[in-house]
């Protein structure tokens, strides 16, 4: 049918022309190419499901030759002017299938099938309801018998939707089992996975020395600093250089490390100063400060670097020598590798020098941008292999780094391999193997409870993100926002002591109210409001303003009130006091004022909030008036609570957990605690702007984040 209605009515046949049905037939094809290979398969799934998705095919022509000109020369017009309610991003899978260049389109069946399971994820995500109404539902919620709500347009065209994913998905599975098996070479052996540490803690980075077996790299064992260690795929043993603590960046072909000096604490990878050594021994020559990463070229007689200066990262190479700087203002590069031709640099170009999203781009001596990718997420651990750049990103929510790519120079990009969990690749032998680290990443709270002389870990699933504290100290509520918290988040409530946690529903957790009795949820990703979640029998209620999208939020004492930070569209988040039963509605902090996510807390009487401006500690009464300063320099420190005896002030959480208590009124101040996990294996930094303290400060609880790795030697790469 579509074939008779893409050429006027008439099933042509002709000979002479290139093989194929000319309505499914790819440019190439059509073009009569020798060189025609399985993209030209996907080419034609797309036409297939252009039609389903449009109802009518993506070209037309009353004749062959008409017909085929359209498939050489005609954009197909977008598939959501025929059906608006196609949702854009599985419109947009379709049109990458039907580029006019193979290069331009999925390159494996595996990679469209990947690609439309991400559209399925996000469309199921989006077809469960919101939970939270007033008076426990939305206003005219109608159930049926069943008691489910029967579905909306919305959720009608998001389960066709879902259902065309399916079927494409299955047709895509067939072409990658059938048609584009028989052109592939003869299945390969499967990867061969060696570990070669053993130890816990963080492993920051990993290379091969000169003789191939040898392999070096830095780690923080057992919560100790970072060092350089070596070791052989024929021991499982490891053996620390006598060298001073640092990470080690990269190995010359002619056996010497270069090494960041000062970057050896927590965190992840930091700024530090760049100094060369020679393998087998010897004081650390400093060269230059402000270095985070850097790479010999081939001959071991220079450096490509990236430095940070004042007005943001640039990459150098040589040394000295400034070849690129990041196309946005903040931005900033990482993970340069010079090519095995000494003749350009590999980096990740990072929009956000503080992120891990970012493009991967290849830059010649000359500071010309050969090749830039699209943008990936969760960028980290690069290499050369030949002449492609293999690195590691994510292609799975929450982001975690499970899929190995390989880009050539003319920015053709290839899935080389999924693997389970978040993957560095960190180098490439010139045989093909390579170094990859394996790290589980999660996030859990610690806790004193009342009458406790140390910490509990009281974490639940892979990503425990601690919200509030009860005042009687006996429970916490948190998020999990990990794998297991789904994709939308979810809310619990567990006991000190250690009991079970429980599921209070969907949404990032934000507070809970004195009686314990309700939380404060974040229900979804753009919501604009709140919903009050009972934490037993009782009904979920709304919390919202017209105008304001509401962020966080803090219970006064009275149980009836609560401070939330907010903002209205296009302008900064402020503070307002909020009547939970009512209307009411009051600004705390004067417009203008940028009120971060963390950095202000609530007086124990209700009285004043104090707020961390980047300049000063300034504390706002609640019932009005004019706010005042406290006496001192706190520029470097935040708000993280508010006890009875003063304010809790914290620092840097990477460089320490030292929390200080501080006199609201003179200013004067004293260590309160000095805060750290028992375990300290792999701790990246506490997150003291979760610090949550009762009244009387005798108990209070936080979060960490934990990255423990494990290196392997990996080999059977294709």
């Amino acid at each position: 049918r579509a074939l008779s209605e893409a050429v006027g009515g008439e099933t042509l046949t002709q000979t002479g022309v290139a093989l194929g049905t000319p309505a499914y037939m790819a440019p190439e094809q059509a073009a009569g190419e020798s060189q025609v290979d399985h993209r030209a398969d996907i080419y034609a799934l797309g036409v297939v499901a252009y039609e389903i998705l449009a109802g009518q095919p993506p070209f037309r022509g009353s004749t062959y030759q008409a017909l085929v000109a359209a498939q050489l020369t005609v954009t197909p017009a977008p598939i959501t002017e025929a059906r608006p309610s196609v949702p854009a991003a599985l419109s947009a899978v379709v049109h990458r299938c039907l580029e006019k260049r193979p290069s331009d389109r999925y390159q494996a069946a595996s990679d469209l099938v990947y690609a439309l399971d991400r559209v399925a994820s996000s469309l199921e995500s989006g077809t469960r309801e919101s939970p939270i109404g007033s008076s426990g539902g939305r206003a005219g919620d109608e159930r049926n018998a069943s008691g489910v709500a029967p579905l909306t347009p919305a959720g009608r065209t998001r389960r066709a939707a879902l259902g065309t994913v399916a079927a494409l998905g299955l047709l895509g599975t067939g072409f990658g089992a059938g048609v584009l098996v028989s052109r592939r070479s003869p299945t390969r052996a499967p990867l061969s996975f060696q570990r070669l540490t053993f130890r816990r803690g963080l492993i920051r980075t990993a290379r091969f020395a000169p003789d191939g077996r040898t392999v070096l790299y830095g780690a923080l064992w057992e919560g100790d600093v970072c060092r350089v260690y070596t070791v052989r795929p024929d021991s499982p043993e490891s053996a620390p250089l006598n060298l001073p603590p640092a990470a080690p960046l990269a190995v010359s072909s002619t056996g010497e490390l270069a090494l960041s000096i000062g970057t050896h604490f927590r965190g992840i990878m930091t700024y530090g100063t760049l100094a060369r050594v020679p393998m087998a021994g010897g004081a650390p020559r400093e060269l230059q400060e402000r270095v985070k990463y850097a790479d010999w070229q081939p001959d071991g007689r220079e450096l490509a670097v990236v430095r940070a200066m004042d007005e943001g990262d640039q990459l150098e190479f040589p040394l000295g020598t400034v070849i690129a700087r990041p196309s946005t203002p903040g931005g900033g590069f990482s993970f340069p590798r010079v090519s095995p031709g000494g003749d350009a640099v590999a980096a990740f170009e990072l929009p956000d020098a503080e992120r891990l999203n970012g493009r991967v781009v290849i830059v010649d001596r000359t500071g010309n941008k050969q090749t830039t990718s699209e943008l990936y997420f969760n960028v980290f651990g690069l290499a050369w292999r030949n002449d492609e750049v293999w690195f590691t990103s994510a292609d799975t929510l929450p982001l975690f780094r499970n899929t190995v790519y390989a880009m050539d120079r003319s920015g053709t990009v290839r899935v080389v391999a999924r693997v389970p969990g978040n993957t560095t690749l960190h180098d490439i032998a010139p045989d093909g193997r390579a170094l990859i680290a394996r790290t589980d990443d999660r996030t859990g709270i610690a806790v004193r409870a009342p009458g406790d002389a140390a910490e509990r870990d009281l974490s639940w699933l892979d990503g425990s993100m601690l919200a509030d504290i009860s005042r009687d100290g006996q429970r916490i509520l948190f998020s999990e926002y990990g794998v297991g918290g789904g994709p939308r988040e979810s809310t619990y409530l567990r006991g000190t002591d250690g009991s079970i946690a429980v599921r209070l529903g969907e949404g990032s957790a934000r507070a809970l109210s004195p009686d314990g009795r309700w939380a404060i949820v974040h229900p979804e990703p753009g919501a604009t409001h709140f919903a009050i979640i009972p934490t037993g029998p009782g009904e979920t209620r709304r919390l919202e303003r017209d105008g304001l999208t509401l962020l966080g939020a803090r219970w006064l004492s009275d149980g009836r009130r609560v401070v939330v930070r907010a903002n209205t569209a296009g302008a900064r988040a402020r503070l307002y006091l909020l009547d939970v039963e009512g209307n009411a509605t009051t600004p705390v902090t004067p417009d203008g004022l940028v009120v971060g996510s963390s950095g202000w807390a609530v007086s124990p009487d209700d009285a004043f909030v104090a707020v961390s401006t980047g300049e000063r500690l300034e504390l706002f009464p609640l019932d009005g008036g004019s706010s005042r300063r406290v006496p001192g320099d706190w520029d470097r420190w935040r708000v993280v609570g508010w006890i009875e005896r003063g304010l809790l002030l914290s620092q840097d959480p990477v460089a320490g957990g030292i929390v200080l208590r501080v006199d609201a009124a003179t200013g004067a101040s004293a260590v309160w605690a000095d805060l750290q996990p028992r375990d300290e294996s792999g701790i990246m930094n506490l997150d003291l702007n979760t610090l949550v303290v009762t009244p009387d400060g005798r108990s209070y609880g936080y979060s960490w984040h934990r990255a423990t790795s494990d290196l392997y030697l990996v080999d059977g790469w294709s």
